[in-house]
Order: C-alpha cells, then sequence, then structure tokens
C-alpha cells in the first residue's frame, strides 16, 4: 500500500471531526499536538536491554483505539489514524532511560526514534522475562514545553532461560488480517477496522500462544513482529496483537517519512536487516521465521539463512497467492534452502503449520 494514499485517506477522518464538532457543541474536535513518547517493545539479552522508541507530537483523539478498551465507531479510528499519520517528529530530542538505579541519557535521531542500551550493571546478567525501563524527555534546544511530565515505560523482552526458540513474524495477512492482496480492501481494514472489529488469522493466536510457552509450557520462547507497515501505526498494531490475545513480543515496522519530510514508496528489504540483527542479538537459539507469498517474505527470509547456514530451523510462508508463478519461484526458494537443511513449509492453513509444531517438538502434542 503507497503511504501517500493511506496519509491522504487519513485526512478525511480530520475533516468528519471537525464538521462532527461544530455540529454538536461540546464535541471535541482536532485539537493541538501535544509531546509525547511513543514506547516500542523490543528484545534484550542477559548483558544489554536495547530500549526503544520515537519522541513525537500528536494530537490525541477522542477515544484512541487502547488495550482495553471496546470496539470503537469506524468514523473514530479514522479519524485516530489520520492524528497518526499527521504526528510530527521532534528530532535530536534529549531522553534518559532509566531502571534499578541506572541512568543513561541519549538523543534521538532527525526523525525522532532513539534506540539506547542498559548494560547489565557490574557484570550481572539481566534475569529473564519482561524489563519496564523508564523514559523521561530531558530539557531540549526547541522544545518550549514543561518536558518533566512527558515519561513512558516502555518493554524490553530477554529471552527465558528456558528458551529452545525464536519465533519472528510478519503481521500483514500472516499473524494480523490486513488484505493486502487487494489495495482497496487493505485500505478499508486499516482505515476504518479498529483492532477489535478486525478479525484474527484462523489459529495464529493459539498456535503463537504455544510456540511461545515451548514443548513443556514454560519456555517463554522470545517472539518478534515484523513488518513493513509504518511506525505510525504502532499504537493500533499493539491494540491489535492484545485485542486478540497473541504473545507479547518486540515489534519493528517501517519508517514511511512524515508529513514534515514526506511520504516514500515503502520498501521491504529492512525485514531482512531486523532478522539479521536479531540473530546477532539472540545467538543462542535457532530461529522460526513466519510470513506470507504476497511481498518478499519468501525471498528476504531465504537470502537471511543463505547467509547464516545452521540458524534458521523453518520458515513458514502463508499461501495468499495461488498463481502458479508465484508457486514455481518458491518452489525454487525450497530447493536452495535444502542445501543447507532448512526447511520451507507452505500452507494455507494454520493447521498445517501446527503439525510442522509438533513433529519437531517445539509445543505440546494437540
Amino acid at each position: 500500500m503507497e503511504p501517500q494514499l493511506i496519509a491522504k485517506a487519513a485526512r478525511v477522518g480530520n475533516v468528519i471531526e471537525s464538521l462532527l464538532a461544530a455540529l454538536h457543541p461540546g464535541r471535541d474536535g482536532p485539537t493541538a499536538k501535544l509531546l509525547r513518547i511513543v514506547p516500542h517493545r523490543s528484545v534484550g539479552d542477559a548483558t544489554c536491554l536495547t530500549v526503544r522508541g520515537r519522541v513525537v507530537r500528536q494530537a490525541p483523539t477522542n477515544r484512541r483505539p487502547v488495550r482495553g478498551v471496546g470496539a470503537i465507531p469506524a468514523r473514530e479510528h479514522l479519524a485516530a489514524v489520520y492524528r497518526a499519520f499527521d504526528a510530527l517528529e521532534v528530532p535530536f530530542a534529549q531522553v534518559e532511560v532509566s531502571l534499578d538505579g541506572l541512568h543513561v541519557m541519549g538523543e534521538c535521531d532527525a526523525s525522532g526514534f532513539f534506540s539506547m542500551d542498559l548494560r547489565a550493571p557490574n557484570g550481572a546478567p539481566w534475569r529473564s522475562g519482561r524489563h519496564t525501563p523508564m523514559v523521561r524527555l530531558r530539557n531540549t534546544a526547541g522544545i518550549a514545553e514543561d518536558v518533566e511530565s512527558v515519561e513512558i515505560n516502555v518493554d524490553v523482552f530477554v529471552p527465558g532461560e528456558r528458551a529452545t526458540l525464536m519465533i519472528v513474524s510478519d503481521l500483514d495477512d500472516t499473524a494480523m488480517d490486513t488484505n493486502t492482496i487487494s489495495t482497496i480492501r487493505s485500505l478499508r481494514t486499516v482505515m476504518f477496522q479498529s483492532a477489535r472489529r478486525r478479525q484474527d488469522v484462523p489459529g495464529v493466536p493459539a498456535l503463537y500462544r504455544a510456540l511461545q510457552g515451548g514443548l513443556d509450557g514454560t519456555a517463554d520462547n522470545p517472539v518478534c513482529y515484523i513488518s513493513s507497515g509504518a511506525w505510525n501505526l504502532y499504537d493500533m498494531v499493539v491494540d491489535y496483537l492484545d485485542a486478540h490475545k497473541l504473545p507479547h513480543g518486540a515489534i519493528l515496522l517501517n519508517d514511511w517519512g512524515s508529513r514534515s519530510r514526506g511520504f516514500h514508496a515503502v520498501a521491504h528489504g529492512h525485514k531482512a536487516a531486523h532478522v539479521t540483527a536479531l540473530l546477532a542479538r539472540v545467538s543462542s537459539l535457532p530461529f522460526l521465521l513466519v510470513g506470507d507469498n504476497v511481498q518478499e517474505d519468501p525471498e528476504l527470509y531465504t537470502k537471511v539463512a543463505l547467509q547464516h547456514p545452521g540458524r534458521i530451523a523453518a520458515i513458514w510462508i502463508r499461501e495468499i497467492r495461488r498463481d502458479a508463478s508465484r508457486r514455481r519461484d518458491i518452489e525454487a526458494l525450497r530447493t536452495a534452502l535444502a542445501a543447507i537443511c532448512t526447511d520451507l513449509v507452505v500452507s494455507d492453513t494454520t493447521a498445517r503449520f501446527a503439525d510442522d509444531a509438533e513433529a519437531r517438538g517445539w509445543i505440546l502434542p494437540r
């Protein structure tokens, strides 16, 4: 989907909200943009927690779809999408990360993103599980507002001591139903359906929970979701994952640009870079890569596997496109992967993937 298309379509939400505010006295209309830290769930290891996020100016919505809140009307969801794409990054903002008495100062990049490492204190390893370091915005040149109250906790996941597998999954049409094969249906889904109105991919939440639990249910295997979707939609991705009870895990999205910098065409190669970085960070575990055949997941995953023989245990590809040429392309990839003993499983049903996971001893017998 073209970023410019979704950004332009989202502006309709702001117009609708303005009209409703004019017609109904007392109803909030578009408001000024407020400073905000958007926390990005990430993954760490025993020696280092990587804390990620973004500092933006974004107008709050009347009923932004948040965890624990029921489905919202389509027009309010549309307004939320508009405000997500209308947000302005805060370049070079100063941020402080703290946890357990440790404090690290850092600076956002030109696009408002930050990534900071918290090293384990005194050589003692970070415990496995979820950590929630605090991120605070500090006084920065060019920011006139009082920033002392701008703070938020960020989730960082460290693989469990009993972990046996790292699960890396695409989002659109793999873990969440987005209809990317059709631009019109995809646009309608993203623009008008909030997290609780969208359908999950049948069987996926249960299978991913089983994979996270492992063979004995206590492995706490790490999960990471990667997508070519925009960071602007991060809140809605989190809402979807939580509403449909998918396992908590790191989330890695894509920078589509912004209103101030301009939006640019979506590229998918960043997925390979994300997986490569995860292979270096989680070096002790075999990887399962999950995607679909609509875009370039099979090719990108195969490229990574061939560059890191022995690290990718299996690649699962959900078949959305059923044309013969696409099937021939993927069959050629299967042949290449066989040379390094990485299995490529292609199916249009979750049951086939569950069978493969059970045969490999990754999940409890059903």
